[in-house]
């Protein structure tokens, strides 16, 4: 299985069938009784473009974002976040999610 972690909170998987999102939780060890790190699969995709940008709305729906300046700001973080999980070997290609000012200042390159 392939995985590719993004933050302590989701990482994204795949298999011989689909992407997927998976996120953390805490689960008690059957043997030892003590908590552990388990990983959940709740979203599935076909490509890992649709899963990245299924991150993207989720991360930002969940997030406790008001207005739409937080909401550009929880954006803005998961973009972050995705763009040092899969660089150098993958571009996200978003839409405007932020002024060419603002993706300057992000990444140090300017717009493409």
């Amino acid at each position: 299985m392939t995985v590719i972690p993004v933050n302590e909170r989701y990482r994204i998987a795949a298999d011989s069938h689909s992407w997927m999102i998976q996120q953390s939780g805490n689960r008690k060890n059957k043997d030892s009784g003590e908590m552990e790190t388990a990983w959940t699969a709740i979203r599935w995709y076909n490509t890992l473009n649709k899963t990245v940008h299924g991150l993207m709305d989720l991360a930002v729906r969940t997030s406790d974002a008001q207005g739409v300046q937080e909401v550009l700001e929880a954006q803005k973080d998961m973009l972050l976040q995705l763009s040092a999980a899969l660089t150098p070997e993958y571009t996200i290609d978003i839409k405007r999610v932020c002024s060419p000012a603002d993706l300057m200042k992000l990444t140090g390159r300017p717009e493409a």
